[in-house]
C-alpha cells in the first residue's frame, strides 16, 4: 500500500520561487566598493577583485549583457570597465586612488537592495504560507485516490506525508535521495513510523559510506513503492517537488538524485514541525471542505464583539500602537482575566490583517534570557554538534525588515514583566526605542536593527511583584494601555448562559467588589449555566483569594461572605 503516484508521470515541473534580481557583476561589484582602493599605477584592486568574485558567484548562471566575468579576475578588465561607470556618473576615482560612489551610484545600488530585499521577503512569505497548507495535508484526503498500487490506505492512517518528509530531511543532514523515499517513506501510512524509517535511512547511509550516494539502493534494502524501470524517478519525485513547493523549501539536483531544503528555510520547517495538526473528521470525505479546512489558517482575523466597552478598548489599544509602537513596547497593563491575551489577538489582527505569518507570540518566564529570545545555539537534528539559529526577536525582525510593503508586524510578548528584562534584551533595550539604529548582535556578531514596522506588544500583571520591580530604563521604553476589570464585560459574556436572576446577582457583587478583587471578569468565562458558577468559584476564584497558609485574606472576606451565587449549588 506505498503512497499513490497516480498521474505522476504527466504533472509538469512548477516554480513557484520567484527569481532574484540581477545586476551586471561588473557593476554590483564597483558599486559595492565605495571608498575602497583603486590604484591602477600599482594593480591595486583587491576589493573590487573581492566583490567581483562574491557578485560571480551570487549571479552565476543568470543571463547578462556583453561578455560575462569569469572566475579568473583581470586587472586589463577592471581597468575597462571603470571609465564607463564614471562617463555614467556613477563613481568615480579620487587623487589619492580611493573609489568613491557618487550619490547617483550610491542610489543606484540602494534601490537594488531594497527590491533584492522585497524579493527575499516575497519568497519567505510565501514559503511560510506554503508550510502551514503542506504541513496539515494528510495522505488520505479526498483530493486525490485513496488508493495506492497494492490497494486502499488503511481507514485510521494519520500520516502527514510532507511533514514526514521534512522531518526526514532535517534529521538526515537537511537533503534526501529520492530513492529513501522510494524505498523507505512511500510505504508508511502512520506518523510513528517516520522515526524507525529515519533510522533504517540513517544506517544504510552509515554502510555505504562514501559510496551510498552513488547507489542508495544496494544499501536500502530490495521494499520498493515503484517499480517501473526508467520511469521509477519520474514517478517518485513529484512527492518531493510537492513537498518543495516548486523550489520555494527545497532544491533538487538533478545530476546526484539529492533533494535539499534551503537553509533559509530550515526555521520556519522547524516551527512548523513543533506544531500539532488534528484533522476533523468531517473534511476528510468532502473536497471543498477540505481545501477550505487547508488553508483556513492563512487570514483568521478574530472577531471583536460589539460592545461598545470593548470596541473603545480596541481602539485605544489600536491608536496607541500606531502612534507608540515605532519607538515604544505597548505594554496591556491589566489583573489575570481582564482579557489582555485576547486584546493583544484583536490588537495583533488589526495591525496585520490577520495574517499570521506576520505576528510572533511568545511567552516570558524567569529562566528565559537572551538565548531563547535572541539568538542562541540548538543542536543539529542529526547529532553533529550545535547550530546557531534566530530565534524569536531575530527572526521577526528579519521578516519586517524584508516585507515588500513595509506593513506592520507584531511580537506579542506574555508575561513581559516574568523575566528580567535586561538579561533577555540585552543591549537591544536601547534600540526598542531608537528604531532603525545599527547595532551587533552578541552572540553572532552580525549587524542588525529594530526596524520601525516592527510593533511590540506585551502583557502584565501590575500587582504581579516583578512588576513593581522593573527600573525606571524599562518602564520609560514602555507606553501602558491599561485593561480594566469590567462589569459590563462580564454581563455580555454571560448573558446567553445563565438565568437573568443569577446574571443579575453576579454582576451586582462584581462591580462591588472588582476593584478590590485580584482577578478580572475573565475567570468566569468558564461559566456554561448556573450550576457552574459555583464551580468556577470554588474551583478558581476561592484560591486566587487564599494567603500562604492556604486561608481566605482577610481584605477579601467581606467579599467572599457576599457572594451570592453559592446558594445555586447547595439547594441543587
Amino acid at each position: 500500500m506505498p503512497w499513490s503516484t497516480a498521474n505522476h508521470e504527466v504533472i509538469p515541473e512548477q516554480e513557484f520561487l520567484l527569481p532574484d534580481s540581477t545586476m551586471h557583476p561588473y557593476l554590483w561589484a564597483f558599486l559595492q566598493s565605495d571608498k575602497e582602493t583603486f590604484k591602477e599605477s600599482v594593480d591595486d584592486y583587491e576589493a573590487v577583485r573581492k566583490n567581483l568574485a562574491t557578485a560571480i558567484s551570487r549571479f552565476r548562471g543568470r543571463p547578462v549583457k556583453g561578455r560575462a566575468p569569469t572566475d579568473e579576475i583581470k586587472g586589463s578588465r577592471l581597468r575597462t570597465w571603470k571609465p564607463l561607470f564614471e562617463r555614467a556618473g556613477l563613481l568615480t576615482v579620487n587623487r589619492d586612488g580611493i573609489l568613491e560612489v557618487s550619490p547617483f551610484g550610491r542610489a543606484v545600488r540602494d534601490l537594488f537592495d531594497d527590491l533584492a530585499n522585497r524579493v527575499t521577503g516575497a519568497n519567505e512569505h510565501l514559503s511560510q504560507w506554503a508550510i502551514t497548507v503542506l504541513g496539515r495535508y494528510p495522505l488520505l484526503n479526498p483530493l486525490e485516490s485513496s488508493d495506492g498500487a497494492d490497494g486502499p490506505y488503511p481507514e485510521d492512517s494519520d500520516l502527514l506525508p510532507f511533514r514526514a518528509i521534512w522531518q526526514a530531511a532535517r534529521q538526515l543532514g537537511d537533503k534526501l535521495h529520492w530513492e529513501e523515499l522510494n524505498r523507505g517513506l512511500m510505504l508508511i501510512h502512520y506518523q510513528r513510523e517516520v522515526d524507525g524509517v529515519v533510522e533504517n535511512i540513517r544506517n544504510a547511509r552509515l554502510a555505504g559510506d562514501s559510496t551510498y550516494f552513488a547507489d542508495p539502493a544496494r544499501w536500502l534494502g530490495n521494499a520498493v513503492a515503484v517499480s517501473d524501470g526508467t520511469q521509477t524517478r519520474r514517478r517518485v519525485t513529484p512527492w518531493l517537488s510537492r513537498a518543495s513547493f516548486g523550489g520555494l523549501l527545497a532544491e533538487d539536483d538533478e545530476e546526484t538524485g539529492l533533494w535539499t531544503l534551503r537553509p533559509d528555510r530550515i526555521a520556519l520547517l522547524d516551527d512548523a514541525l513543533r506544531e500539532n495538526v488534528v484533522i476533523p473528521g468531517d473534511v476528510r470525505t468532502d473536497r471543498a471542505s477540505f481545501v477550505r479546512w487547508l488553508s483556513a489558517p492563512i487570514f483568521q482575523k478574530t472577531s471583536p464583539s460589539t460592545d461598545e466597552e470593548d470596541q473603545a478598548l480596541l481602539k485605544k489599544a489600536v491608536d496607541a500602537a500606531k502612534k507608540f509602537g515605532h519607538s515604544r513596547i505597548i505594554c496591556l497593563s491589566g489583573l489575570p482575566g481582564t482579557g489582555k491575551s485576547r486584546l493583544s489577538k484583536l490588537v495583533s489582527d488589526e495591525l496585520t490583517d490577520g495574517d499570521p505569518y506576520r505576528v510572533v507570540e511568545v511567552q516570558f518566564h524567569e529562566s528565559t534570557g537572551y538565548e531563547d529570545f535572541v539568538e542562541g545555539f540548538v543542536p543539529r537534528p542529526d547529532g553533529s554538534g550545535f547550530r546557531r539559529v534566530d530565534k524569536t526577536l531575530r527572526m521577526i525582525c528579519r521578516r519586517a525588515v524584508l516585507d515588500p510593503q513595509n506593513r506592520h508586524y507584531v511580537l506579542v510578548i506574555e508575561e513581559f514583566t516574568r523575566a528580567n528584562a535586561h538579561a533577555v534584551l540585552g543591549e537591544l533595550l536601547t534600540y526598542v526605542e531608537h528604531r532603525e539604529r545599527r547595532f551587533r548582535y552578541a552572540i553572532s556578531q552580525e549587524d542588525g536593527a529594530i526596524p520601525s514596522n516592527l510593533i511590540i506588544i506585551a502583557t502584565m500583571n501590575p500587582r504581579d511583584r516583578s512588576a513593581s520591580q522593573l527600573d525606571a530604563a524599562v518602564r520609560r521604553r514602555l507606553h501602558y494601555v491599561d485593561v480594566p476589570p469590567s462589569d459590563k464585560a462580564l454581563g455580555s459574556m454571560l448573558k446567553d448562559k445563565v438565568s437573568p436572576a443569577s446574571l443579575a446577582s453576579l454582576v451586582a457583587w462584581y462591580s462591588k467588589w472588582y476593584t478590590y478583587l485580584p482577578f478580572g471578569h475573565g475567570v468566569f468565562s468558564q461559566v456554561v449555566d448556573d450550576e457552574s458558577i459555583n464551580s468556577v468559584w470554588e474551583g478558581t476564584c476561592l484560591r486566587l483569594l487564599e494567603n500562604a497558609f492556604g486561608e481566605i485574606d482577610e481584605m477579601y472576606a467581606e467579599a467572599v461572605e457576599e457572594f451570592p451565587c453559592r446558594a445555586n449549588s447547595e439547594s441543587g
